[in-house]
């Protein structure tokens, strides 16, 4: 079986969405041909853990973390990010490159691998890879789970700045062997910043779910005693907040067409201190349910305990590139989502399922008619959707890994 060896920084027992998509890799990997080897870091950043995702890997597949230096823990979050922008301009795990290059090339040279995978974020995965594959020139394929350049919930603070990011960037895409992006905007986006790549050098491979993570049969949907909407996942950033939502549900209280005691809204992962201050000072802080992060299989309980799943994109510059891995899970999970994205890989995705509506992020009277409408669906106990299954197959984890075995034979 042909090797590849895997650059990680964030995998379990990190916890969160973002580490999925790796181990779920690794998880099929071997069954699709190919057998992994990890690289990520011992010192993982300060954030959620999940040990359980670790019984998800393979016992025959090697992890293998590296030191790094990063910048101190006590450091506030703020300042943590204004030193990344301004001074490491990649991302604050550059000072894990040294240690990753140093014993990536110790496993490439006491071992056969016959190819390299790097994933980002952190970018500095990608730097790793680019220097093996420069050194011992084996074929290396770049996926890329979020854009650089162009994030709509990260911008770069000035033009050299800029200009320095998308000399790094074109290196990493022009170097690396193939490369792999997780929607079809995002590869627009790609091909229009450098109109020169080949025609055939990028794929896409979106996220998806785990069939193995949701029972064979989903549970009958049974009403909850209040009206229940949920969200899951991280609130970051100033253009992915609650905001708008909550001006919705406030005004649909408002125009009465739901009673206040028979709602709530719940919220499931980590969210940053404006995001907490926020929902703290809502006028709906009485309905308010904030759980923090809970392990992937206490978050999928919650996804099918909800009458209605939230996923919240944001309207940012970018924001249509953007297809979060949640939205997968909320398809396997079966019930109603509310959308709050503008046009773009997500909202078709839903649209396409048949899944709930979509609606602007920034319109809460479009956001308190939905969720009325919702209700209405809710109290007369026909708040059932029926999806097109079909549509909801093509992101199986397992069918994805087989993309991936077959790009990485191809190369």
């Amino acid at each position: 079986m042909p090797a590849v060896l895997m650059i990680a920084y964030f995998f379990p027992p990190l916890g969160g969405v973002g580490v999925l998509r790796t181990l779920k890799f690794v998880k099929y990997l071997p069954e699709k041909g190919w057998q992994p080897t990890i690289l990520s870091a011992a010192k993982l950043p300060a954030g959620p853990r999940d040990p359980d995702l670790l019984k998800e890997i393979p016992p025959d597949v090697r992890v293998i973390r590296s030191p790094a230096w990063l910048l101190p823990g006590f450091l506030p979050w703020k300042a943590r990010h204004w030193i990344t922008q301004w001074v490491l301009l990649v991302d604050e795990y550059i000072g894990w490159l040294p240690f990753a290059v140093r014993d990536s090339a110790q496993l490439i040279e006491n071992g056969k691998f016959s190819a390299i995978y790097s994933t980002s974020s952190p970018y500095t995965d990608h730097l790793v890879a680019l220097k093996l594959s420069k050194k011992y020139r084996l074929p290396w394929l770049a996926d890329f789970r979020d854009p650089w350049l162009g994030n709509f919930s990260s911008t770069l603070p000035t033009s050299l700045h800029q200009s320095l990011a998308q000399k790094i960037e074109r290196s990493i895409i022009f170097q690396a062997s193939h490369v792999v992006v997780v929607s079809e905007p995002m590869k627009h986006v790609l091909y229009q910043r450098y109109p020169d790549l080949p025609s055939d050098k990028v794929s896409v491979i979106p996220n998806g779910y785990d069939s193995q993570d949701f029972p064979d049969t989903l549970p009958a949907f049974n009403r909850n005693k209040r009206f229940t909407l949920v969200y899951t996942g991280s609130l970051y950033g100033s253009q992915q907040r609650a905001t708008f939502l909550l001006q919705g549900i406030e005004m649909a209280l408002s125009n009465q067409a739901i009673p206040r005691n028979n709602l709530r809204l719940r919220f499931i992962g980590s969210l940053n201190k404006p995001s907490i201050e926020e929902l703290r000072n809502s006028k709906l802080s009485d309905i308010i349910e904030c759980t923090g992060f809970l392990p992937h299989v206490e978050a999928v309980k919650e996804m099918l305990a909800a009458d209605v799943l939230i996923l919240i994109i944001g309207a940012g510059q970018g924001s249509e590139a953007v297809f979060t891995g949640k939205i997968f899970e909320y398809l396997a999970a079966g019930r109603t989502i509310l959308c709050l994205a503008n046009p773009g890989a997500a909202a078709s995705l839903v649209l396409e399922a048949r899944a709930g509506l979509t609606v602007p992020p920034d319109d809460p009277k479009k956001i308190a008619e939905a969720i009325q409408g919702f209700y209405q669906d809710w109290e007369l106990g026909r708040l059932v959707v029926k999806p097109e299954t079909a549509v909801i197959k093509k992101y199986n984890r397992r069918k994805q890994t087989a993309e991936l075995a077959e790009l990485l034979d191809s190369l």
